[in-house]
């Protein structure tokens, strides 16, 4: 009885480790997750490079926005049109060009929506200003808010009781409109910054957008979130 069930706990024992290594197997052959990854640049028709691939491989998940699904690398019109798509789909932009308004264009706000949506985590990147470690604190009337920049960055931050507008304002420049009262940090560039918003009402919920702006000028906005002021 003994030599029989050791027979059957070594048989057990190997189509365990047998289901484990193939386990291993199929994992290793499947693609990585596009949600472990994110676009850490603005991007426009013409540009080749690896956040061209990130883009076409999130834009592909969803054939009504990509139905090509091709992944090349490479902005065309192809990209461009499935950008369109995705903008309009999302309430982002849906009229103009990219050089008038930045439709077809990965502007800062289809970038931080795009980015928002796939949640992964940027790397640094030289140019775009990347914005961390978003906190708010509220009182009655006031609020503060905080965040962090791998740059030297200027921000401010607009808020509203009504939803916040975004547009991409001028697509050469990537500059991007917002609706919504204005609090300015100081004029000094940093990497670390808050902002005390006042004279708020009581129990209300605010929408608010964190926009930063570096030397270079070249800007980076956060996707609209919400805080609520305490009773």
């Amino acid at each position: 009885m003994t030599k029989t069930l050791t027979v059957l706990q070594r048989n057990i024992i190997a189509l365990s480790a047998l289901f484990a290594l193939s386990l291993i197997g199929i994992l290793f052959m499947l693609p990585a997750s596009v949600h472990a990854a994110s676009i850490d640049s603005q991007l426009s028709p013409g540009d080749n490079n690896a956040n061209v691939t990130i883009l076409q491989t999130y834009l592909a998940l969803d054939t009504s926005i990509y139905p090509q699904g091709l992944v090349t690398g490479f902005y065309g019109t192809l990209t461009t049109s499935a950008v369109q798509r995705f903008q309009c789909a999302y309430s982002i932009i849906c009229t103009g060009s990219v050089a008038t308004t930045g439709y077809g264009r990965v502007g800062p706000m289809t970038l931080a929506s795009i980015n928002s949506k796939m949640g992964g985590v940027s790397s640094p990147d030289t140019q775009v200003p990347l914005i961390s470690s978003v906190g708010v604190s509220t009182a009655s009337n006031t609020a503060n808010i905080s965040w962090n920049t791998n740059q030297m960055t200027q921000g401010v931050v607009r808020y509203s009781v009504s939803p916040i507008v975004l547009n991409e304002g001028n697509g050469i420049s990537g500059s991007v409109g917002v609706s919504g009262d204005t609090a300015f940090t100081d004029s000094s560039f940093r990497a670390s910054q808050n902002v005390l918003i006042s004279n708020l009402q009581k129990n209300t919920q605010y929408y608010y957008v964190v926009y930063t702006t570096n030397a270079a000028g070249h800007v980076s906005i956060t996707w609209p979130a919400t805080f609520t002021t305490k009773p």
